[in-house]
């Protein structure tokens, strides 16, 4: 009987988004309480995200962006699980998992750049996945390249994933030494404009201050993942367990999918392994690491629960949501 709710209403159904939703709307109105009557300080932005930071100082305004961005991110998810068959079978299950993901801490209701950084990867990731089978497209590396760059200018940290672009393009064999260029050219042709306004329009130094103010206030040598208390070093075991799961799941029954599909989840992992160690490792401002492991661990987490035919999933999953639960109320 659990199992056949968990196939119909969950896996298969909407009856998940909707419950997704209910807690989403929830969680976020009991944290958006601590926040009443503060100001909010949002630091690692870019040059362009310096404009509108005072503006989001604001916590109702705040909480009102960082939901539509949320429901932009899901979209997004759903749309590139939809467009390119990552689950084999009809499923909300995506938008669903990544609704709760970005909600429930209350640091998810403060709009940062790493909500505007999550977008610019995931459509990035999108053009990157269109030119699976496209050798050396150089165009798509051009387009895909100029969305990260674009991020970047509101989260620096973003620049990190370029390296990353590239190895995943190159695990989908579209990437050579024209596609190398393309890819630097689409930065250079963005940013010699910006930093010209700013330089000679605006009259201001900010544009070139600002990243490299942010990078430079990097600790490297004081690591999060020292500090977490009992409940963080419990959450990575779990993060860790779920990852393993993830990828077994993908290597004993990746037969199952096509050719194509496991090139992407290898590319999921890849952003997504990046992402958490990012989270563990570099101490810094911006919550974009963490962002972009949920946005690319969702996709991860929804097709290892969405097909796994174990009687045991059920169970997993609802463990799961109550552990998220957990987490969210001891902040």
């Amino acid at each position: 009987m659990l199992s056949g709710f968990y196939k119909k209403q969950i896996a298969e159904g909407k009856g998940f988004l909707v419950f997704a939703i209910i807690i989403a709307i929830l969680i976020r109105s009991i944290h958006f309480f601590k926040f009443e009557g503060q100001t909010l300080q949002i630091e690692g932005g870019g040059p362009l995200w310096l404009p509108l930071a005072s503006f989001f100082q604001n916590p109702l305004y705040s909480l009102i962006c960082s939901t539509v961005f949320t429901m932009i991110i899901a979209f997004l998810i759903n749309l590139i699980n939809t467009q390119y068959a990552l689950i084999r079978m009809k499923t909300l299950l995506p938008m669903g998992i990544v609704i709760i993901f970005f909600s429930f801490l209350p640091n998810h209701l403060i709009m940062s750049p790493a909500y505007i950084g999550t977008v610019a990867l995931l459509i990035s990731l999108n053009a990157l996945f269109s030119a699976h089978g496209e050798e050396y497209n150089q165009t798509i590396v051009f387009k895909a390249t100029s969305y990260l760059a674009l991020g970047a200018l509101f989260a620096p940290l973003l620049l990190l994933y370029l390296p990353v672009l590239w190895i995943c393009f190159i695990r989908i064999r579209s990437f050579g030494f024209k596609a190398f260029l393309a890819s630097l050219l689409s930065i250079i042709i963005l940013y010699v404009p910006v930093f010209s306004y700013f330089l000679f329009i605006e009259k201001s130094m900010d544009v070139l201050n600002a990243p490299l103010s942010y990078f430079s206030s990097i600790d490297w040598s004081q690591m999060p993942v020292l500090s977490y208390g009992l409940l963080g070093y419990i959450t990575l075991g779990v993060v860790v367990i779920l990852i393993t799961s993830i990828l077994l799941n993908n290597s004993v029954n990746g037969f199952k999918d096509k050719i194509k599909i496991r090139v992407f989840l290898a590319v999921l992992s890849i952003l997504c392994i990046f992402s958490v160690l990012c989270t563990l490792l570099l101490n810094t401002y911006s919550f974009l690491p963490l962002y972009l492991a949920l946005a690319t661990g969702s996709l991860l987490v929804s097709h290892l629960f969405a097909l796994t035919s174990s009687k045991l999933t059920p169970y997993t999953f609802y463990f799961l949501l109550i552990f998220i639960c957990v987490i969210s109320f001891s902040h």
